[in-house]
């Protein structure tokens, strides 16, 4: 694992270190990590549904694309891929 260090404002420093003694993580880093694995899930599903509703719209114009079978399993399969990596 990588370090670096954050500066976070008092109010900030108070809700991780709050958590923390609330035994809710180990330490401030498990904190971090889990708002960052959320955060890329998060971004992941917005890929995904951004794709879709492109798709979508596509449609509503008379320019639909026609998505194999194939090619809808592989966008399903790269999502679930991305998202297990980040849990």
């Amino acid at each position: 694992m990588s370090n670096f260090v954050i500066e976070l404002p008092e109010d900030m420093k108070s809700f991780v270190d709050r958590k923390v003694t609330q035994g809710m993580f180990t330490n401030p880093s498990e904190l971090i990590q889990q708002l960052l694995a959320k955060e890329m899930a998060s971004e992941g599903q917005e890929e995904l549904e951004q794709k879709l509703l492109a798709a979508v719209e596509q449609n509503r114009k008379g320019l639909s694309i026609l998505w194999t079978k194939k090619e809808f399993d592989l966008l399903l399969k790269e999502h679930r891929e991305r998202f297990a990596a980040q849990e």
